[in-house]
């Protein structure tokens, strides 16, 4: 046997005993789909996310849904809405 085999038999056995539950998006993420942004958007997305890390509640929410990635995920939202123009 392989080494190569030999660690993913075991990362493999490691999840079934944890029960590892996968994001819908695995890390590395798919760089290739990312939307490309204008000056503008970017300082929109600045502003949003800073407005948003700003106030407890918003904080609070990414903390409780998302953990310890609760700070990307603010970010990809505030990304999200400069893209779009939503608030």
């Amino acid at each position: 046997m392989k080494i190569s085999e030999l660690r993913e038999l075991i990362r493999a056995e490691i999840h079934n005993v944890i029960q590892v539950q996968e994001k819908s998006v695995p890390q590395p993420y798919n760089r290739n789909s990312a939307r490309d942004m204008t000056a503008d958007q970017i300082k929109r997305r600045d502003t949003v996310g800073k407005k948003m890390l700003s106030k407890k509640e918003a904080v609070k929410y990414f903390q409780d849904n998302f953990g310890d990635e609760w700070e990307d995920y603010l970010w990809a939202t505030a990304t999200n809405i400069a893209i779009d123009g939503g608030e």
